[in-house]
């Protein structure tokens, strides 16, 4: 299967940038955890996590998720 669902991952390099992070997520499953710290995302075979401040969901579809804030890190674990 293809792992690059994650379209963009812009990151903050320099602390004075005022420019939203957003991540486009495609093909997900299930949208388990918001919080402004944590977001989790269910895929078809594993799971982002993505932590970060002031995170929230801009837009939600069928197909794809759209997510704004500060991200600081973002994780993937693979379901056995």
């Amino acid at each position: 299967g293809d792992h690059r669902d994650l379209h963009s991952f812009p990151t903050r390099r320099s602390s004075d940038l005022i420019d939203k992070n957003q991540v486009m997520i495609e093909h997900y499953r299930e949208l388990t955890l918001v919080s402004e710290t944590r977001i989790q995302v269910t895929m078809k075979s594993y799971r982002i996590t993505i932590d970060g401040e002031q995170l929230h969901v801009l837009a939600l579809g069928k197909d794809e998720i759209l997510l704004e804030g500060s991200v600081q890190n973002l994780a993937f674990a693979y379901e056995k």
